[in-house]
């Protein structure tokens, strides 16, 4: 907490004014992740519609474009080793699966095809950013074009 308030410029005693305690401050980091990088990007998505192959493209459009799932390792490391923020965390990934779930079983999966595709998509879409993209350099239409085909076609 030191390190943080010196970073910021401020006494540790002038942070702790805004925040009841150190598991307080990283509740609150979490849930802006959980809202910025999980709820707002669905709400986004959602606010177009279109049919399910749609929305997934538009998801993945909104997640590489923005390289949103940049801090997601980072953030389910911390939350294995951290209890104050670890069932935030697990909430946030188990939206983002049902929410990948209902839009492949919109798009016709049923079964072990539902199940597997959901999933794939969303370990792919939450570590993608952690270890092959380049926040200056989003990938091609074509590219998420490819990838679009690849969780969808049957």
């Amino acid at each position: 907490m030191d390190q943080i308030a010196k970073a910021l410029g401020v006494t540790k005693g002038s942070f702790y004014a805004h925040l009841q305690s150190r598991e307080d401050f990283l509740r609150s980091v979490v849930k802006y992740w959980d809202e910025e990088y999980t709820h707002r990007v669905k709400r986004t998505v959602e606010d177009r519609g279109g049919t399910a192959r749609d929305r997934l493209g538009r998801l993945m459009e909104i997640v590489c474009g923005e390289n949103l799932s940049r801090y997601d390792l980072a953030i389910s490391s911390w939350a294995a080793h951290e209890p104050a923020i670890a069932p935030i965390v697990k909430r946030d990934y188990q939206f983002r699966l049902n929410y990948a779930r209902s839009l492949m079983k919109e798009a016709g999966f049923r079964g072990i095809q539902l199940q597997a595709r959901s999933e794939a998509f969303v370990g792919f879409m939450t570590f993608r950013g952690s270890f092959c993209s380049d926040p200056k350099d989003p990938p091609s239409k074509r590219t998420l074009q490819t990838w679009l085909d690849f969780f969808t076609r049957p």
